[in-house]
C-alpha cells in the first residue's frame, strides 16, 4: 500500500465536501419541483370542490357544507405548505472563483518551494470554507423538506376527504 500524501488527503476531502454540495442543490431542486407540483394539485382539488358545489344538482346538508369547508381549508393549508417550502431563502454559497483565483495568486507568490506545502493549506482552507456552507445547506434543505411534507400529508387528508365528501353526497341523495 502506498503512502498518501497530505495533499493526496486534502484533495480527497475537497472532493467529498464539493460532491455533498452538488448532493445537496439537486436535492434542493427536487423540493422545489416536488412543491410546486403538490400546490398545483391542491389547486386541481380545489376547483374541482367548487365545481362540484356550482354544478351539483344536490343539496347540501349542513354537515355536507361543513366536510366541504373542512376539505378546502385543508387544501389551502396545503397550498400554504407548498409555497413557504419553494420561498426563496438565503443561503451561503461557496467559496467564489474570485477568492480561489485570489488564494491561487498568493500561492504562487511564494518560493517554489513552498508551493506543495501551500498547496495544501489552500485546499484545506477552501475545504473550511465549505464545510459552514454545507452545513447551512442541510439545515436549510432539511426544513425545507419538512414543509414539503406537511403539505403532501395535508394534500393525502383532503383527497380522503374529496372521495368521502363525494360518496356521502351520492349515497344520502
Amino acid at each position: 500500500m502506498t503512502r498518501q500524501t497530505p495533499a493526496a488527503a486534502f484533495e480527497f476531502a475537497f472532493a467529498r465536501v464539493q460532491s455533498e454540495y452538488e448532493e445537496l442543490t439537486d436535492s434542493w431542486r427536487q423540493v422545489d419541483s416536488k412543491a410546486q407540483t403538490c400546490a398545483a394539485i391542491a389547486g386541481i382539488f380545489i376547483a374541482a370542490a367548487f365545481a362540484f358545489v356550482r354544478n351539483s344538482a344536490l343539496t347540501l346538508s349542513l354537515c355536507e357544507k361543513l366536510f366541504l369547508l373542512l376539505l378546502v381549508l385543508v387544501l389551502i393549508l396545503s397550498i400554504v405548505m407548498s409555497i413557504q417550502a419553494m420561498l426563496l431563502r438565503r443561503v451561503p454559497v461557496p467559496p467564489t472563483p474570485e477568492n480561489i483565483a485570489q488564494m491561487v495568486s498568493e500561492l504562487l507568490e511564494t518560493a517554489e518551494e513552498e508551493h506543495e506545502e501551500r498547496h495544501g493549506a489552500l485546499v484545506a482552507d477552501t475545504i473550511n470554507a465549505w464545510i459552514p456552507v454545507n452545513r447551512q445547506l442541510r439545515a436549510d434543505l432539511a426544513d425545507k423538506a419538512g414543509r414539503l411534507v406537511t403539505a403532501q400529508r395535508l394534500l393525502l387528508v383532503a383527497a380522503i376527504l374529496m372521495a368521502l365528501l363525494t360518496v356521502v353526497a351520492v349515497v344520502l341523495h
